[in-house]
């Protein structure tokens, strides 16, 4: 219906290509859950980028789907249903770590951070394999070491990191201010007693391009199928056959 209310519901952090087809439909499945609006909520468009999944409300049923975002944000007061559904996605975005959000225009009528982490011993420093996903926004140094920056994708955080290959500098200059790409090498890590982690050092050997165009094949099998999905159906099972 054209009078329909339009909300949007985003996972921020990530794109649809990070997600398995089966994790995707989790989402939509649990936010099914906490709306509980059967035959009143539609799945109209999902866009390339980040994760964002354009919802059409029916215009009657509008005042009470924003109710229930509403009530979710106090889950003391909320429906036995509602605190279940946002249990089930904090826990899952936490896992993720991404947040998501739902709005109406301008309008955030939800935010979800997921858990903080539980405390915990202070374990480090770690040397392991590390990658990082982001745009490069610094390089520098003049002598064998040289230093890049780092805009991280999913935290706009700046990690820094270093690298001595002449031939890798020339690929990074190339890649400055430009698209999403992911460095990897070998990092120090130190985990906190609060549980948060730290690069104490981060030497990188590579850096590959993310191509943001076209739409990852994901996308276009979700695409596919998110066309007028009823969030009261069952998505995961729709889903699933995709895999046949």
């Amino acid at each position: 219906m054209s009078d329909d209310h339009k909300v949007l519901f985003k996972l921020n952090g990530k794109r649809p290509s990070d997600f398995t087809i089966d994790r995707l439909a989790k989402y939509l499945s649990t936010l099914g859950e906490l709306v509980g609006s059967p035959g009143k909520v539609r799945v109209k468009k999902l866009t390339p980028g980040s994760v964002k999944i354009e919802l059409s409300i029916d215009h009657a049923h509008y005042p009470v789907f924003v109710q229930r975002l509403t009530s979710a944000r106090d889950t003391s007061r909320s429906a036995l249903s509602t605190r279940k559904a946002v249990e089930t996605l904090k826990t899952m975005i936490t896992d993720d770590q991404v947040t998501a959000e739902m709005l109406s225009g301008k309008t955030k009528l939800i935010y979800l951070r997921g858990y903080q982490r539980g405390d915990g011993p202070a374990i480090g420093p770690v040397v392991q394999r590390y990658k990082v996903r982001g745009v490069i926004n610094r390089l520098e140094g003049k002598d064998d070491t040289k230093h890049v920056g780092i805009a991280e994708f999913a935290t706009k955080r700046e990690v820094r990191a270093e690298f001595r290959d002449s031939l890798l500098a020339s690929k990074l200059q190339k890649l400055l201010w430009g698209p999403v790409v992911e460095l990897s090498g070998i990092a120090r890590l130190f985990r906190h007693p609060n549980g948060d982690w730290e690069v104490k050092s981060f030497r990188i050997d590579t850096v590959e391009e993310l191509d943001d165009a076209p739409p990852s094949s994901v996308v276009q099998k979700l695409r596919s199928i998110f066309s007028d999905i009823d969030l009261g159906a069952d998505p995961v099972a729709d889903f699933k056959q995709l895999r046949g």
